[in-house]
């Protein structure tokens, strides 16, 4: 067995074990439970404390032998995963000597919600900033394990049960059924919202096909529900044994869905992921347009100016003898698409095909758009780049007098914004002067003085130059 797969069981068992834990727990306060489901359900509830603690420590080990220089103390102590582990081992001891003293009422409920919670902090929810998508996701574990870890024991009551409390269980629990299901889309539509992204993360990703069986399972469920609460649960004395089965059924399938959470939580989230497009078409403003596998596609590689340089002499060369004007589509996927796939002569490849999409990007902006990244180097030797979270103006100076004379003024501004002047022809004699790679004044188009008005996110807000006339 590989060692993601390992992982996966362990991720499963010990996502079943917890869950199972909070619905037993809870279903010994909300349910009629005679005194044989009850032994039952104890006896379950020791398994299922025993199967979360072993899996736990086999989560923990599985991924950590494979980390070069990092031991198991490390992962624990300094990583956020680590501390839910720890966190999770502890609420599990205590809710041993809880057993133990065998008490079963709404304080089992509390920790064993509260060791449920905690699973949020294990996944992809806990990786992310902010607290909207934890609590999110703690919302829908929890919804989960009142309907997925209270159908065993509902199984219970009914087999060991009277008519009466048969009928009574059924009913609180398709009450609870109905909160715990609604709750659990609620929250999964929040959940999806930060892991998928889009329809293309769905259905053009790994990450979005498993959900997709994800949600198969939970449709077959939820038809199952509908089956039962609708035409067994009012013929209980007739259909006592059916009911029986199809909430088996409903477990077994519950436990499928979690194998699949399981593996989901071992790979990257659809929206950090390659989308490849399945469909002919996709919609572009309200309409339907023809598609390419890569229509949702992201660059590959950062816009710079060395990237839009090396583009735009890849398209003079490949593709501006047939598409001189440029590409049909402004999708950026679809650019690339066509520019490796055969559609230029001959075909580019890889990093190329980003940097023709780089360069077309920039063109079709013209004055505004994004502003391609560089490094430069001040006279004072620091080091730095052009997007950097700072207000900047660029300034691509020449040498005539007028252009000289602009520079002088740029020079006795006292405001905050940073200023980064390179020269075009004569080497740099301004104090405002960065040394940068040829390719920068080519990426930016410019020949002459040239400035341009860059935001704090790499946006180019303004462009002027000393040909247009008017006062900057």
């Amino acid at each position: 067995m590989t060692v993601s797969a390992v992982l996966i069981l362990a991720r499963t068992l010990h996502i079943i074990a917890i869950l199972q834990l909070a619905g037993l727990a809870l279903a010994i306060v909300v349910l009629p439970v005679p005194a044989p489901a009850l032994a039952r359900m104890r006896r379950l509830a020791w398994g299922c404390l025993a199967v979360a603690l072993a899996s736990g420590v086999a989560w923990v080990v599985t991924p950590t032998a494979q980390m070069s220089g990092h031991g198991m103390t490390t992962v624990l102590v300094d990583t956020q995963f680590g501390h839910s582990i720890v966190l999770r081992a502890a609420l599990l001891a205590a809710l041993a000597l809880l057993m133990a003293w065998g008490r079963w009422r709404w304080l089992a409920v509390v920790l064993s919600a509260t060791v449920a919670a905690t699973l949020a902090w294990s996944g992809h929810a806990g990786a992310g900033e902010g607290l909207l998508h934890p609590a999110s996701d703690v919302i829908h574990v929890l919804a989960a394990a009142a309907w997925l870890g209270g159908l065993l024991p509902l199984a219970l009551v009914l087999h060991h049960g009277d008519m009466t409390a048969c009928s009574l269980a059924a009913r609180r629990f398709s009450r609870l059924g109905m909160a715990a299901v609604l709750t659990v889309v609620v929250s999964g539509l929040g959940s999806a919202y930060f892991l998928i992204g889009s329809l293309a993360g769905l259905l053009g990703t790994p990450y979005g096909h498993l959900l997709l069986v994800k949600l198969a399972l939970f449709a077959a469920m939820l038809a199952l529900a509908a089956w039962n609460r609708q035409i067994l649960t009012p013929r209980l004395a007739s259909g006592r044994t059916q009911l029986i089965r199809n909430t088996l059924t409903e477990a077994a399938l519950g436990a499928m869905l979690l194998g699949v959470v399981g593996a989901l939580g071992t790979m990257a989230p659809a929206i950090h992921g390659e989308v490849r497009w399945p469909l002919p078409y996709r919609l572009d403003g309200g309409h339907l347009v023809p598609a390419t596998p890569l229509s949702f596609a992201r660059p590959a590689t950062r816009l710079t100016t060395e990237a839009v340089a090396q583009g735009r002499r890849l398209y003079v060369e490949t593709c501006a003898g047939c598409h001189p004007t440029g590409p049909q589509t402004s999708n950026q996927g679809d650019t690339y698409w066509w520019a490796t796939q055969g559609h230029a002569a001959p075909p580019l490849a890889g990093d190329d095909g980003w940097s023709v999409v780089h360069y077309l990007r920039v063109r079709a902006h013209g004055a505004s758009g994004p502003a391609p990244d560089f490094d430069f180097e001040t006279p004072g030797g620091d080091q730095g780049s052009l997007v950097d979270d700072l207000v900047t103006l660029l300034v691509f100076y020449d040498d005539s007098p007028a252009s000289r004379a602009r520079l002088g003024q740029l020079e006795n501004q006292t405001d905050d914004c940073r200023i980064l002047a390179s020269p075009l022809q004569s080497p740099a004699t301004s104090p405002l002067s960065v040394t940068v790679t040829p390719d920068v004044a080519e990426a930016y188009g410019v020949t002459s003085h040239t400035e341009l008005l860059v935001d704090e996110a790499g946006q180019i807000r303004a462009r002027w130059s000393l040909a247009d006339g008017n006062s900057p």
